[in-house]
């Protein structure tokens, strides 16, 4: 499926882009001002290689809990944003992509979020849908 395999890459190149340069993602990270600085860096781990995972499952065609894991990526961040945006503090690097490809935090940045929890969620309900269900009592493969 298309959808699935350009969510996958996205994924990928977002958290190869936060892993060439973790320390500077981590930093950006600090401006959101809702990680604990003894957390950051741990955080920063996390998120970097949950979108990795998430890209990975879903370029090998494992499109439901690929799509689940983006489901929850692209809500946790949308959150980040929307918490920010609406506090209205001065965000120079919204970090999709680590230290790349920065774009300042603004009402387009809330919109690129919502059309990622769509596709994401798109993604997540077309595998959902392909996955045969098994009838009750059944014995599991």
């Amino acid at each position: 499926m298309w959808a699935r395999r350009i969510l996958g890459l996205v994924l990928l190149a977002m958290g190869a882009g936060k892993l060439s340069d973790v320390g500077g993602y981590a930093n950006a990270l600090m401006a959101f001002r809702v990680i604990p600085a003894g957390a950051v860096h741990a955080v920063a781990w996390a998120w970097l290689a949950a979108e990795l995972v998430a890209g990975a499952l879903l370029l090998a065609g494992k499109g439901r809990a690929g799509g689940a894991l983006a489901l929850v990526i692209n809500v946790a961040y949308a959150a980040l944003t929307t918490q920010a945006y609406a506090r209205h503090l001065a965000i120079d690097n919204c970090t999709c992509f680590g230290v790349h490809l920065r774009q300042r935090l603004s009402w387009f940045v809330l919109a690129q979020d919502a059309y990622m929890i769509a596709f994401s969620a798109y993604v997540f309900v077309v595998a959902r849908r392909a996955t045969p269900r098994r009838p009750a009592g059944s014995p599991a493969r």
